[in-house]
């Protein structure tokens, strides 16, 4: 059985971008989309000054808004979207062991909001055991023949595999040039790695995968390796 893509959602513009990549990365693997949305939100969001019944109104209302889109944009895709009374990392940990892959927004450089909120950020991304991938607000499909080659960034230690088993279908996929260096500048997608086997306490990820995090403006795909 074919795992879902599964995307996390807080009603952001990254996160909503997060769908439009999650749905294109879907459709390229011939699988269902899940939309999973946690009920639980941070109390210092100064947009909503009414509460979290407010926040979680104008989140739904922009998550249903985007699965409109989907179904009219792509009829043939199957879209399941769910709400979760959970805190995000636990949400999206447990969804991730049903996953093909885990999308979530990004804000890149200055930190993440909502979904990828400091520890929960972090949490995700470091004990995920499939693929993460990151995208900024405004991500959309390339044009076609305008597609950037797919980039992976790999170290001298360590078991760089999954990275290139990841990589190796994206770029087939989109008829993608696949570069293997330490560089994603012009990149349609940034593949970068994080060990699995670190010690139990903490939420690291590594120097160049933090930095790659931050500062790529292409989505990043953070893959666990040994």
């Amino acid at each position: 059985m074919v795992r879902p893509v599964v995307v996390g959602v807080d009603g952001s513009d990254e996160s909503l971008s997060a769908v439009t990549w999650a749905a294109c990365e879907a459709v390229t693997r011939g699988t269902a989309l899940r939309i999973l949305h946690a009920l639980e939100w941070r109390t210092s969001n100064q947009q909503f000054s009414a509460g979290a019944p407010a926040q979680q109104e104008w989140a739904r209302s922009r998550i249903e808004e985007a699965r409109q889109e989907l179904a009219a944009a792509r009829p043939g895709l199957r879209v399941d979207a769910e709400e979760v009374d959970e805190l995000p990392a636990k949400a999206l940990l447990d969804a991730a062991r049903e996953a093909e892959l885990l999308v979530l927004g990004s804000r890149g450089l200055g930190g993440f909001e909502g979904w990828l909120l400091g520890s929960v950020s972090l949490a995700v991304i470091a004990h995920a055991a499939v693929p993460v991938v990151l995208v900024r607000a405004g991500w959309e499909p390339p044009a076609a023949g305008a597609d950037g080659p797919i980039v992976v960034g790999v170290g001298r230690d360590g078991s760089y595999d999954p990275l290139l088993e990841f990589a190796f279908p994206a770029a087939a996929a989109g008829g993608a040039v696949l570069r293997v260096v330490e560089a994603g500048k012009d990149a349609q997608l940034l593949v970068v790695g994080r060990r699995m086997h670190r010690p139990a306490f903490g939420a690291h990820i590594g120097p160049v995968t933090h930095a790659a995090v931050h500062h790529t403006g292409c989505p990043v795909a953070v893959v666990p390796h040994s």
